[in-house]
């Protein structure tokens, strides 16, 4: 008798002091998840702010309660609900599309902010350094090994791309929003990319010989040339006799110096 009452109390759900505790503290996360929405409203004018947020969120995608700014805060209040009430059902949708319909909105509002914060630096930082830059300095200056675009991606953009064999680099999303990249900058990311790791210690140069020529009233005649490479690791000669020779050349990134000689 005792057992089947034991039962029948644990089936009955919570006491009414464990519903009104239940009830209080469902009370205390409202007051909270209003005070994160107004905290918002008196910070959206500050692009920094609703960027650091959407950074803080493309970090942790899998846990967006991270993070001490008011888009985290809603985010905590919401989970600790869903622990008290339970999360969404088809019995509940409604109730939780129009408490979470608030976040919806705020969260669209940083990303789009986050996105003109990006934008400005990129025009800022990026372009007006390169702007006025000789032709002949920009590549190495933006894609050389401590380029500008590898300091923008590492320090700007760490957050919301991610680098995928085969495909470059791909804007990240976050319940299958994507972070408001535009496509042809993340081309133009991957194809700068292809080329800085097809870059190599040295290139292979292959040179091949034929007959020195002379005008024909010319008053002497080349009977032999030679070119040579001179650079640390030694020097490489091609010979030409007049006949058919070849040589490899390895031409490096280090300055190295050439000569031709004609006897």
């Amino acid at each position: 008798m005792k057992t089947q009452k034991k039962m029948a109390k644990g089936a009955s759900g919570p006491s009414p002091d464990e519903r009104q505790m239940q009830l209080e503290e469902a009370g205390k996360l409202l007051g909270e998840y209003r005070e994160s929405l107004g905290s918002f409203v008196y910070s959206a004018e500050m692009r920094s702010v609703s960027h650091a947020a959407i950074s803080s969120l493309f970090s942790s995608p899998d846990n967006p309660a991270v993070g001490d700014g008011s888009l985290a805060s809603v985010y905590s209040s919401l989970k600790k609900l869903q622990a008290i009430v339970g999360k969404e059902t088809p019995s509940n949708s409604a109730f939780w599309a129009l408490y979470g319909g608030a976040i919806e909105l705020m969260q669209d509002y940083m990303l789009n902010e986050s996105s003109c914060k990006v934008q400005d630096v990129w025009e800022q930082e990026f372009l007006t350094n390169i702007d006025g830059v000789p032709n002949y300095k920009v590549p190495n200056m933006v894609f050389g090994e401590q380029g500008m675009l590898w300091s923008f991606l590492d320090l700007q953009l760490a957050p919301f791309v991610a680098k995928r064999l085969g495909a470059g680099f791909v804007a990240k999303d976050v319940d299958k929003v994507k972070y408001p990249l535009n496509p042809s900058f993340l081309e133009f990311a991957a194809k700068a990319d292809d080329a800085r790791k097809s870059k190599q210690e040295f290139y292979p140069v292959n040179l091949a010989t034929l007959p020195t020529g002379t005008n024909l009233d010319a008053k002497y005649h080349v009977s032999k040339t030679e070119l040579e490479l001179l650079c640390a690791e030694g020097s490489t000669i091609l010979v030409n006799q007049n006949f058919a020779n070849s040589q490899m050349f390895k031409w490096g990134k280090v300055a190295a110096k050439l000569s031709l000689e004609l006897i």
